[in-house]
């Protein structure tokens, strides 16, 4: 195998030593070395055991892709320590009896009211009471007490071991929500349980769940977990199975949804949790929030949501098992966020969407295979980068970048989609996408353009690349990438014609963004 393509499939998942784990034999008809058989072989297998053996889900993510011969994630930065507004205090807080409208309300204000009134239904009876803390710190055993004290429904324990909430807690900007590895609690989805924070929770190790069928006056309502405000999500090591609904992510499930007028008490961080059958994890609204090392499994909608939230970082997650729609959606202004070293397995529409004015994302390092949909797709963003992605086996377009500027698409190796290698669609007068480095496999095309006005063509190889080379609007350039298969020289495709290109102009991308 030559060393220069060697080097490049290491570049491309970024990880050291990656050929003794991915690359076989040469193949007889080509001198690449890319073994996509044994790499297939063995993200069918990581997938297999995954969905038939529910004891491999709570292995971590690192354990399940060394058992499976796969490359582990590149590490990630540390972020820098989260800003507080103030200590909070630590001792028990006070509860009381306060109505859910008001906390609500301070949602919808930057939210929408969406959804509101089916938790105002779920009440039944009762009425919309919620019990409320301030004030300090707050337990299962401090809920189990005030539910007592305030004559809400009791805490029960299942035969499982678990405590059951069979009412609404809200927790003010100067309370802290402590559950612990030895924590198990459902709530109770016939008795409207939810739990909402607009302090600090950690969670440390605990089950989280549902209790109970379909709330009798509200069918839609599920239980959830929200963070609001200027409140701060800390959860590690978490198992969480069944939260959230509706139609807006303040509800959706696992939530931090921050109030854009509040200072946030902190960074929030989600790591190395299973989440379950809950409908989305959302982030929207923060700053620097961090989701990391996590595994989605069976979710039923947005695996993940990052809204309004720039500086996220994404990486080393596993998405698995049913999925109908995105596994990552990154939009609304979620600019300067990274997407790295996630493993998508599986299911409906685009694996990794950046959308929506969320300039300068990278989408870095990932794995993908076999979805219904495609694999990263760039919907109106601006010094978006794609880069050092494995995409194979898609349905539809493997990498999508549609009406988007100063595009850099570069080191990725896409193999065997059913729908174009690299797709640029509906692009605005004048935009520029650069294509470099890119490796491209028995897809139904190499790339292919529906308005793409200019590409920048460098280094990308081709040799493996049938039965269309170009298709769309650079079909009729197809010669000039036929005599140079492995792009040695670099080529400018603009208005239906090819020209030789020195080399390739930096984009014109905000100091210090990864754009550039």
């Amino acid at each position: 195998m030559p060393d220069g393509l060697a080097h490049r499939l290491s570049a491309i998942l970024g990880v050291a030593g990656l050929c003794a784990a991915l690359l076989g034999p040469v193949p007889a008809r080509a001198d690449t070395g890319i073994d996509l058989h044994d790499l297939r072989a063995r993200m069918t297998a990581l997938t297999d055991t995954l969905r038939n053996d529910p004891t491999a889900r709570d292995r971590s993510v690192v354990a399940l892709l060394d058992q499976a011969g796969l490359p582990r994630p590149a590490p990630v930065e540390a972020a820098a320590a989260p800003s507080a507004l103030s200590a909070l205090p630590d001792g028990p807080a006070q509860s009381s009896l306060q109505n859910m409208r008001l906390a609500l309300a301070i949602l919808a204000q930057s939210h929408g009211g969406k959804d509101n009134t089916d938790i105002l239904l779920a009440q039944g009876p009762r009425g919309t009471d919620a019990l409320a803390f301030r004030g300090g710190s707050v337990t299962l055993s401090d809920i189990a007490a005030a539910l007592a004290r305030h004559g809400l429904p009791p805490m029960v324990m299942d035969g499982t071991g678990t405590w059951v909430l069979r009412a609404p807690v809200l927790l003010w900007e100067d309370t802290t929500l402590r559950l612990g590895p030895l924590d198990r609690i459902a709530l109770s989805r016939p008795d409207g349980a939810f739990l909402m924070s607009f302090g600090r929770v950690s969670v440390e190790g605990a089950w989280l769940g549902v209790s109970g069928g379909e709330n009798a006056l509200a069918p839609d309502f599920v239980p959830f977990l929200a963070v609001g405000g200027g409140g701060m999500l800390t959860m590690r090591g978490a198992r969480v199975q069944g939260l959230g609904f509706g139609q807006t992510g303040k509800f959706s499930g696992v939530a931090v949804a921050a109030h854009p007028v509040m200072r946030a008490l902190g960074r929030s961080r989600i790591e190395d949790t299973l989440f379950e059958d809950v409908m989305t994890v959302s982030i929207t609204g923060a700053t620097g929030a961090e989701v990391l090392s996590n595994r989605f499994f069976d979710m039923r909608h947005n695996a993940l949501l990052v809204s309004a939230s720039p500086m996220a970082q994404v990486a080393g997650n596993l998405f698995f098992g049913d999925a109908v729609t995105n596994a990552i959606r990154v939009l609304n202004g979620s600019s300067d966020t990274r997407v790295s070293g996630n493993y998508v397995l599986e299911g409906d529409r685009a694996a990794i969407i950046v959308e929506g004015n969320s300039a300068r994302v990278a989408v870095t390092g990932n794995v993908l295979s076999n979805r219904i949909g495609g694999g990263i797709k760039l919907f109106r963003t601006r010094c978006g980068v794609v880069s050092g992605n494995v995409v194979l086996d898609m349905r539809q377009k493997g990498i999508e970048v549609r009406q988007s500027r100063d595009t850099t698409v570069s080191a990725n190796l896409v193999a065997g989609s059913r729908n174009a290698g690299i797709w640029v669609s509906a692009q605005s007068r004048g935009a520029v996408t650069q294509l470099s480095d890119n490796v491209l496999i028995q897809n139904a095309s190499g790339i292919s353009t529906a308005t793409g006005e200019t590409l920048l063509l460098e280094g990308n190889d081709l040799s493996q690349q049938f039965p269309r080379l170009l298709d769309g609007d650079v079909a009729m350039l197809s010669r000039h990438v036929a005599m140079d298969l492995r792009g040695d020289a670099s080529l400018r495709l603009t208005g239906g014609t090819a020209e030789p290109m020195a080399a390739a102009p930096e984009f014109d991308c905000p100091a210090g963004g990864v754009g550039q």
